[in-house]
């Protein structure tokens, strides 16, 4: 998992995808690891994991929010997308069948207007 969400990788998509959005002070990998310490339970908010690691963001709490609120839906898109391929082919590798209580669920997402 390492390997899928390095800092570097998360740039290329967050670059090859953004239209509007551009990196100043705030890396976008930086966002995708505040959140998942929220995602993973290490903190229960987003202000949380911000005040855990305000020092080494370097921004206000303001400009995380800006930043948060603006990621645009291709981006978001993107990030699922290929971060999932690469997750589904670790999966695979390593021969994980579905879990028990997936198995008869079905999924479907909605990644807005093609």
């Amino acid at each position: 998992m390492e390997s899928v969400f390095r800092p570097q990788r998360l740039e290329e998509i967050f670059e090859s995808h953004s239209r509007l959005q551009y990196t100043r002070e705030l890396l976008f990998s930086s966002l995708v690891d505040l959140l998942s310490l929220v995602v993973g339970g290490i903190h229960p908010s987003v202000n949380a994991a911000y005040k855990a690691k305000a020092a080494e963001l370097n921004v206000t709490r303001g400009a995380l929010y800006q930043k948060l609120n603006g990621i645009e839906t291709q981006v978001s898109a993107a990030l699922l997308r290929e971060t999932a391929t690469e997750l589904g082919q670790l999966i695979q590798q390593m021969e994980v069948k579905g879990l028990p209580c997936l198995q008869a669920t079905r999924c479907r997402f909605w990644m807005g207007m093609p």
